[in-house]
C-alpha cells in the first residue's frame, strides 16, 4: 500500500509535468513587418526646370505656387494599417503580419506633399495666412491593394482622386476657391513576386506615375 510520502512525491511529479507541459504550449510573440512608402523624385524634365529656377539668382519670384494640402480620405475597404489583398470577385483579405508604419491615408498624403514640394510647381502655404494660399488640394484614396486574382501575375493597385482648387478674388467676397481639377488617377504595376516588399515597390511606382500625371495636368491648366 503506497505511503503518504510516496503519494506526495507522485503528486509533485504530476504537477510539474502539467506545469511544464502547459508552459510548452505558450506561443512566441507574433512578429509583424512594417513598411513605409516612398514616391520617387520627379522626372528629369521637372527636376531640370527646378534646378534652372534655383540657379537663376536674378529671379526673386517664389519657387512655386503656395498650396495647402489637406489630409486625404480613404475608401473604407482599405482603411487599415494591414495590407489588403484582392483574391477574387468582391473578396478581400487583410494581412495581419504586414502593415504600413502609420495610417495609410496620412502616409500617402505626406508622400504626395513631399513630392509636390520637390517640384518647381508648388511650395508649402502658411495655413494661418489665408492670402498666401493660392491653391488647395484634397483627395481620396479609392483603391490600395494587391491583386492576387492571377497568382502568377500579381499586381500592385492604387488609385487616387485629386481635387485641386484655385483661389479667386471677387470684389466684396474675399477669398473664394474654385475647383479647377477633379480627376481620378489609377495605376496598376506588375509585381515580380507576391512578397510584401514587391507590393510596396509597386505602390511606390504607381504613386509616382499618378503624381507625374497630376503635375502635367496642373501645368496644362496654368501655362
Amino acid at each position: 500500500m503506497p505511503t503518504k510520502k510516496n503519494i506526495f512525491l507522485a503528486s509533485v511529479l504530476i504537477f510539474l509535468n502539467l506545469f511544464w507541459g502547459c508552459a510548452g504550449l505558450e506561443k512566441e510573440p507574433v512578429k509583424k513587418t512594417y513598411f513605409d512608402l516612398s514616391i520617387p523624385a520627379p522626372d528629369s524634365d521637372l527636376s531640370g526646370k527646378m534646378a534652372k529656377e534655383t540657379d537663376n539668382e536674378m529671379d526673386n519670384s517664389p519657387r512655386g505656387e503656395p498650396i495647402l494640402i489637406k489630409e486625404f480620405s480613404i475608401n473604407s475597404a482599405f482603411d487599415s494599417h494591414a495590407f489588403v489583398y484582392y483574391t477574387g470577385k468582391d473578396r478581400y483579405t487583410t494581412d495581419f503580419f504586414n502593415e504600413f508604419i502609420t495610417y495609410p491615408a496620412r502616409l500617402i498624403t505626406e508622400k504626395i506633399s513631399g513630392y509636390l514640394f520637390s517640384t518647381a510647381c508648388f511650395t508649402p502655404a502658411f495655413t494661418g495666412v489665408q492670402q498666401e494660399v493660392n491653391f488647395r488640394l484634397s483627395g481620396k484614396i479609392i483603391r490600395l491593394y494587391a491583386d492576387f486574382q492571377d497568382p502568377d501575375h500579381p499586381k500592385a493597385v492604387v488609385e487616387v482622386r485629386m481635387i485641386l482648387e484655385k483661389r479667386t478674388l471677387e470684389t466684396g467676397t474675399g477669398n473664394t476657391y474654385q475647383v479647377i481639377l477633379n480627376k481620378a488617377y489609377p495605376a496598376q504595376e506588375p509585381m515580380s513576386s507576391s512578397q510584401p516588399a514587391q507590393l510596396v515597390a509597386g505602390w511606390n511606382k504607381g504613386l509616382a506615375r499618378i503624381m507625374a500625371a497630376f503635375v502635367r495636368d496642373f501645368q496644362a491648366l496654368t501655362p
